[in-house]
């Protein structure tokens, strides 16, 4: 009988000549470790045979040490993991990774890392060390180190100079990809630290109330986190968590959108209503799609003026001409007619308790005609068990994106290889004191408001789509 080990090695092996042949084919480069990271480097993900493949080899590659290591040393593993995100913390807030852009393969010297930044090279060596046992960073000779591709992403291409003379402006015109490493290492480790003790206070152990989160014990503040970092003595924070949104969005392929709904469907001239819409970001994306459709973004009169001022400068056209249309509105409060065909409701949920986004949802429900769809555009949860994958149910179809099938072989699917979805899921938890839903719970909690699902459409992202119509 051939052992598990044997099989995952095999699959491994498989994997990765399927992998060396689509991209030799396709003419992609397979990057090396220690290469610079440039959008060339990481192309072949663009092929999704490829992408899969590597999926594949990593998930297999994670199932196959968990199989051959000591369990006590996969529990030391996660016990110390709040020892290496501090460690990367301290190279990011010391801009080690734009300081090394330059470095070469040669690499430099701790302590002239160190000096640029004020800190102690003999302290900043041992943490950069633990960094580069896990391959963020090389050490090329003792106390020498310099970047590879997995620490290039944490260089925001500033020099250190500019970032110096303005720390508080780093991320700005950037990705924000860094900004959410930085909320995770920050907000997010504090919190952490109170998880426990939240879950087990009889006050806050069942409320899913955002004023009563660990962040509160973390911050020692009764503020929400919002309303905590509006406080001008927090304005650093808002500034990062801000930034982190944009790098979030900025995770999502910008024509995903397009793909979790059929548009075409829609008559010329109807209306589409993007709840919670912010400064108009997705009706953006619609609209060079589809400009024969109205779009009417809804956010706080605050953001929505901040829309208006975006759209003057990008689409006046849009918006002299009454295709595009900014609604300040409290989406706790009764919606106003407004003869929706579809409304877009995207990234929102999530960050509202079950009462809460029961009020959202209920509103929407009223003012709905027979014909609207709400799409609902979130993280469907999975479980880390095996799924089924169905397309269809009784009740609703389920549109899967094949790269999500996964060999048998693996226990957890591709669940190990993509942690964004337990990351977003466990955030969430620690700020707001909510979570990312799985399907059950979705359809208990749009049921409860009037509505129905009839398609789910989930592409292996950080978003997927649940279409829902009025029951």
């Amino acid at each position: 009988m051939v052992s598990t080990i044997q099989q995952l090695s095999q699959l491994i092996a498989k994997s990765v000549t399927d992998l060396v042949d689509i991209t030799s084919k396709n003419g992609f480069q397979l990057p090396e470790l220690d290469d610079k990271l440039t959008p060339a480097s990481e192309a072949f993900r663009q092929d999704a045979n490829a992408a899969k493949a590597a999926n594949v080899i990593a998930a297999a590659a994670i199932q196959l040490i968990a199989c051959v290591l000591p369990p006590q040393e996969s529990v030391i593993q996660i016990t110390s993991g709040h020892m290496k995100s501090a460690a990367l913390r301290v190279s990011i807030q010391c801009h080690v990774a734009e300081i090394l852009r330059d470095a070469g393969p040669e690499g430099m010297h701790v302590d002239k890392i160190a000096s640029k930044t004020g800190v102690d090279g003999t302290k900043l060596a041992r943490l950069l060390r633990s960094l580069a046992n896990r391959h963020i960073f090389r050490e090329v000779k003792p106390d020498y180190f310099t970047n590879n591709r997995i620490s290039g992403a944490l260089d925001t291409g500033k020099s250190i100079d500019e970032i110096l003379r303005n720390p508080n402006k780093k991320h700005d015109e950037t990705s924000g990809f860094l900004a959410i490493a930085e909320l995770n290492l920050t907000t997010c480790h504090k919190a952490s630290s109170y998880l426990y003790e939240n879950m087990k206070d009889p006050v806050t152990a069942f409320s899913e109330e955002s004023t009563q989160a660990p962040v509160q014990r973390a911050l020692r503040t009764e503020k929400n986190l919002f309303n905590w970092m509006s406080e001008p003595e927090h304005a650093s924070e808002l500034h990062t968590f801000g930034m982190a949104m944009k790098g979030s969005a900025a995770l999502i392929p910008n024509n995903l959108l397009l793909d979790l709904f059929d548009w075409n469907s829609l008559p010329k001239g109807s209306t589409v209503v993007d709840v919670g819409g912010g400064i108009g970001s997705s009706c953006e994306i619609l609209y060079r799609a589809h400009p024969e459709l109205r779009y009417v973004v809804q956010d706080l009169p605050a953001t929505v003026e901040d829309g208006r001022k975006h759209w003057a400068l990008e689409n006046a056209k849009a918006l002299a001409s009454g295709h595009i249309t900014f609604q300040g509105h409290d989406f706790f409060t009764p919606q106003p007619p407004n003869n929706a065909s579809v409304f877009l409701i995207k990234s929102v949920i999530h960050n509202w308790s079950d009462q809460n986004a029961s009020k959202i949802l209920t509103h929407l429900r009223n003012v709905a005609q027979p014909d609207t769809v709400l799409l609902l555009c979130d993280i469907v949860m999975t479980y880390s068990c095996r799924e089924p994958i169905p397309e269809s149910t009784e009740e609703y179809t389920i549109v899967n994106d094949p790269s999500l099938i996964a060999p048998d072989l693996l226990s957890t699917g591709f669940n190990s290889v993509n942690d964004v979805v337990w990351l977003l899921d466990a955030a969430v938890l620690l700020l707001v004191s909510t979570q990312e839903r799985t399907i059950a719970q979705f359809k208990h909690l749009l049921s409860g408001c009037g509505w129905k699902i009839v398609k789910i459409t989930r592409k292996g992202s950080s978003l997927d789509s649940i279409q829902a119509v009025p029951i």
